[in-house]
């Protein structure tokens, strides 16, 4: 018998082991490769959107501190013996020991680092949200067209169905009508001034109190019939909200209808109060009328 020289077809499929090393070290070669790309390519990506997001938020930040900047002091306006001329600050009988002091419009405050972390500056701007703007409104003609009505300069402030507005407006007619000595006309205005101030749930309280502190003065020189239940809603809500001053002249007012240890209430409350203007109630002692 003759031996079979041809190799058997089985014993040539497949890979050598040496081709598998070899495709697996390229294949791995080509990952690394991928794998660096990549991570270039997402760099530059984060790189390119943080530097968008960075320009972007800066924008926008300048454009508010911009629109910010231009409601500075507003409105305080630079006219003669403004506001803005006040070198010292009390607020509430209390000096103002800041500097600059509350009135500065802006005012810029350099990061102090500490402990080898730098601080940011900060920026302090401030503006009011009155609608008259600082610009007074000047009577002009009293009593026209109608005996209760007031001609003024100009219409800055008004605001159309504004309850604060109009409980304030009907307040100083009340005691326009008053002063005239028409106080049945000035009662019946000082009664719907508090009433309006009401007539939304977000209206200030302190609103609805000066308006009632009018009518509680005007009922008691009038020594009108209501005032001891006027001097009540007056003094509740002085109560509740922490109003002294006003919780002062409510008693005042009980002082002065002839109410018991009310006058003695009133000095303890007085002597409480850091108001120099509140020694006028009581020269020499006695009571005098309240102005509002």
């Amino acid at each position: 018998m003759k031996p079979n020289g041809r190799r058997s077809a089985c014993a040539q499929i497949g890979f050598t082991l040496v081709e598998i090393m070899v495709g697996l070290a390229i294949g791995m070669l080509a990952t690394v490769v991928i794998i660096q790309v990549i991570s270039v390519f997402e760099a530059q990506r984060r790189s390119t959107a943080g530097s968008a997001d960075a320009q972007t938020n800066g924008g926008i930040a300048l454009y508010n501190i911009g629109r910010e900047l231009q409601m500075a002091g507003y409105p305080l306006i630079p006219v003669t013996n403004s506001p803005l001329e006040c070198t010292t600050l009390t607020i509430d009988g209390v000096a103002d020991a800041s500097a600059p002091n509350r009135l500065t419009p802006v005012a810029v405050v350099e990061g102090v680092a500490a402990a080898g972390v730098s601080a940011s500056d900060t920026i302090t701007i401030r503006y009011g949200n009155s609608n008259m703007g600082g610009v007074p409104a000047l009577i002009t003609a009293p009593g026209v067209p109608n005996p209760s009505d007031e001609t003024v300069s100009n219409n800055f402030g008004c605001q159309v169905g504004d309850p604060c507005w109009e409980s304030v407006a009907l307040r100083g007619l009340g005691l326009v009508a008053a002063a005239r000595g028409d106080v049945d006309r000035a009662l019946e205005l000082l009664v719907d001034a508090p009433k309006l101030s009401r007539r939304l749930p977000d209206t200030y309280l302190w609103i609805e109190a000066y308006a009632l502190d009018a009518l509680c003065a005007v009922a008691v020189d009038s020594r009108a019939e209501a005032a001891p239940r006027w001097i009540d809603e007056l003094e509740a809500i002085a109560a509740r909200r922490g109003i002294r001053e006003l919780l002062l002249r409510a008693t005042v007012y009980r002082a002065r209808l002839g109410e018991p240890g009310a006058l003695a209430a009133a000095r303890s409350l007085a002597a409480q109060i850091e108001n120099p203007a509140l020694a006028g109630l009581f020269p020499g002692g006695e009571l005098s009328a309240v102005a509002v």
